[in-house]
């Protein structure tokens, strides 16, 4: 269908999708899929995960996020910080237009850990635009649930999860400036 899986860690074990490994610093790994078309005008986008960690290694780490943007097919990104590098802030890839669930699993309580909405609009870093500060999971912990994830346009975006420690729970933030497109991808 053209979607594209990058990344060293990256790979489908039993009809799951993995893009980490537990203990293994592999680096970051993504799962493109090709631009849709109408998905200018809003989209939705549900899945279960799984998140583990086993106990004694480092506190979990790092996350992931879920984009819609001018991002390349294969782009790695900056795992939970989106399109934005996330030992500089600097946007990756050329993006200049995205939107960013992410899930923030490192360093629990750590300012920035949590779930959150970000995006980049005409180049620029928008931040954060909704933000759950807290844990997603402990060392040694299993998380499972679902995801949704809705855009809309004229309405702004949303994002729930269920099974974290901490949950998303956002709706209708507004994206401020950003242009979507049908040759987006995710």
């Amino acid at each position: 269908d053209g979607s594209v899986i990058a990344g060293e860690a990256a790979e489908v074990i039993d009809g799951k999708l993995v893009l980490t490994k537990d203990g293994q610093g592999l680096g970051f790994s993504s799962f493109s899929i090709p631009p849709i078309i109408g998905s200018s005008s809003g989209f939705r986008i549900t899945f279960d995960y799984e998140l583990n960690d086993g106990p004694g290694n480092n506190n979990p780490a790092d996350g992931f996020s879920i984009n819609y943007g001018d991002a390349q097919l294969g782009e790695l990104g900056g795992a939970e910080e989106g399109m934005v590098d996330p030992n500089g802030g600097a946007i990756i890839g050329g993006v200049t237009e995205n939107i960013s669930f992410e899930v923030d699993t490192w360093q629990n309580f750590d300012a920035e850990q949590g779930v959150n909405i970000s995006g980049v609009a005409g180049g620029t870093d928008l931040q954060q635009l909704a933000f759950n500060n807290g844990p997603i999971l402990n060392d040694g912990e299993r998380v499972e649930g679902k995801i949704t994830i809705l855009w809309q346009p004229d309405v702004g975006a949303s994002f729930t999860t269920t099974g974290m420690n901490t949950n998303a729970d956002f709706e209708n933030v507004e994206i401020p400036d950003f242009i979507p497109s049908d040759d987006h991808t995710f």
